[in-house]
């Protein structure tokens, strides 16, 4: 029996089950996957970082081929048509006599609402009180040229790579919807229960009126990485329609992105018994221990005689530095790198 008959039979209600009790994916289009046509699976590799190119879709000088892969963007089911070169996405991806064919590819905003504070000169600006920098190397929606054709209230979409420094390193930004809610995903920093608000970043979140989905006590606590949504700003607070628990902030690989998710369980069990979980990401340094390790916020990446340092020397690995690691994970929070490339 071909992997494709095992996964159709499991059935299309035990997956949407996982998908709307677990992994916060909205109702709506629920499909069985499709994937490698034989058993002769390697290996399960997961994969953070922004696209660079489609023909399936390049990430981190990856190919991953997306046929029968399930795409979920901001909680909804997807085609690859609908993402873009400089997304930040997260795939779950198998090794098949070569190819790595991508079960689930993963992509959430950061942020999407109107610009409070813009430099054009230093390529900053804040939206929804998020810090967002952009570069030369960020890539712009079809309506923009570059950061001067952005102005003061324009509603945009973001998405990027958090920084140590907790701005946004954005890799996308685009226009927003003429009727695109306001969003944003972070960690919940400060918490009043009282007032029913939180703060992500530098926004306050009126929650009083918000539907409250897949959070672990029913309620927000601190700490808790969540996607709000909501159609109004009052006195500079976002009113939110909804704040949903995510497991992952958005573009940031951290040890709890070391785990799959129960959807992503379900689709890689399916595929292959294989254990061991290869990864490749991009992120930056936060903590260097050379010449043994680096850390990216709680992740701890490993060095040894056998990890190729390319694009820079072992002494590059400082913090703040921009890498991308390739490696296998040994235990939670901890990889042990094959490849670190300096950018």
């Amino acid at each position: 029996m071909t992997r494709s008959a095992r996964i159709l039979r499991l059935g299309a209600a035990l997956i949407a089950s996982v998908l709307l009790g677990g992994c916060g994916i909205d109702q709506g289009g629920v499909q069985a996957p499709s994937g490698p046509s034989s058993t002769a699976t390697q290996g399960t590799v997961l994969v953070s970082g922004p696209i660079t190119g489609f023909g399936s879709i390049f990430v981190n000088d990856l190919r991953l081929e997306t046929d029968g892969a399930q795409i979920v963007i901001d909680g909804q089911f997807a085609t690859d048509s609908d993402l873009d070169i400089g997304r930040v996405i997260r795939a779950v991806a198998v090794e098949d006599r070569g190819r790595l064919v991508a079960l689930s590819i993963e992509h959430e905003e950061n942020v999407v609402g109107p610009v409070e504070l813009l430099d054009a000169n230093a390529g900053t600006l804040s939206v929804l009180g998020q810090p967002i920098v952009i570069d030369a190397g960020t890539q712009l929606g079809a309506t923009l040229t570059g950061i001067a054709d952005i102005q003061i209230d324009d509603a945009i979409v973001v998405s990027g790579l958090p920084l140590p420094t907790g701005e946004i390193q954005a890799t996308f930004v685009a226009r927003a919807g003429a009727t695109q809610e306001f969003q944003v995903t972070g960690s919940i920093a400060s918490l009043d229960a009282a007032s029913l608000t939180f703060e992500i970043g530098g926004l306050t979140i009126d929650y009083s009126q918000a539907l409250l989905l897949q959070l672990a006590t029913g309620m927000p606590q601190l700490d808790t990485v969540v996607e709000v949504r909501g159609t109004d700003l009052v006195a500079s607070a976002l009113v939110a329609t909804e704040v949903r628990a995510r497991p992952f902030l958005p573009g940031l690989f951290t040890a709890t992105a070391t785990s799959l998710t129960d959807f992503e369980t379900l689709l890689t069990s399916s595929a292959t018994s294989a254990s061991v979980v290869d990864v490749n990401f991009v992120g930056y340094v936060t903590a260097s221990n050379l010449p043994s390790s680096i850390s990216l916020v709680d992740l701890d990446v490993r060095i040894d005689s056998g990890t190729v340092i390319d694009g820079g020397l072992l002494s590059d690995l400082i913090v703040d530095r921009k890498v991308q690691v390739e490696g296998s994970i040994t235990s939670f929070g901890q990889i042990r790198a094959d490849r670190v490339r300096v950018f």
